[in-house]
């Protein structure tokens, strides 16, 4: 799942596609994909801005790596 965001990261820096997308893809569920990302996030692998936009409208968040490891 995470070789996935590396490889979206690769020509534009960063990973904007939705979690239900990255879930699509990878063939897992929503929840192992935010599971991923916060366990990333935790050790310092990726960091992750978070886009609101209104009330319960957000955009999809991005995800930048930071550690190349």
């Amino acid at each position: 799942m995470l070789q996935l965001i590396a490889v979206e990261t690769a020509p534009r820096g960063d990973c904007r596609l939705a979690v239900g997308h990255l879930a699509a893809i990878t063939g897992v569920a929503k929840t192992t994909v935010c599971n991923a990302i916060r366990e990333a996030r935790k050790l310092g692998m990726v960091s992750v801005e978070e886009r609101c936009v209104t009330g319960f409208r957000n955009d999809t968040n991005v995800v930048h790596i930071v550690s190349t490891e």
